[in-house]
């Protein structure tokens, strides 16, 4: 007999639907801040941008999404060195933007 006892099912699907319901509310929060990013890149704001591209990075570290932290991550770390290369930052947020078109396809699957 084993000295560890686990927790009822029916505790546990109900855990797992609240963070399925947490996550799938943030999801939907996504594309007004990927709206924002790309304004915000369009005006060159840098900070708003380097703050939105923080947001994924974390979001991503956060819900174990490292295909959406990683190009975060990548944006973050560009404005951080101030790349004076726009072509770099532009590359950064369109692998941002693909990786969170990527994870939209797969929640609506």
């Amino acid at each position: 007999m084993s000295r560890y006892t686990l927790p009822p099912i029916s505790q546990l699907n109900a855990r797992l639907a609240r963070n399925n319901a947490r996550v799938a509310k943030l999801l939907d929060l996504l594309p007004e801040r990927v709206d924002a990013l790309i304004a915000a890149l369009e005006r060159e704001d840098w900070r708003e941008v380097q703050e939105l591209s923080e947001y994924f990075a974390r979001f991503g570290l956060t819900y174990d999404l490292p295909h959406l932290h990683r190009p975060a991550q990548a944006l973050c770390e560009g404005l951080q060195r101030r790349q004076s290369n726009s072509f770099n930052l532009c590359r950064h947020v369109l692998h941002l933007i693909g990786a969170y078109g990527r994870l939209r396809s797969q929640a609506t699957v």
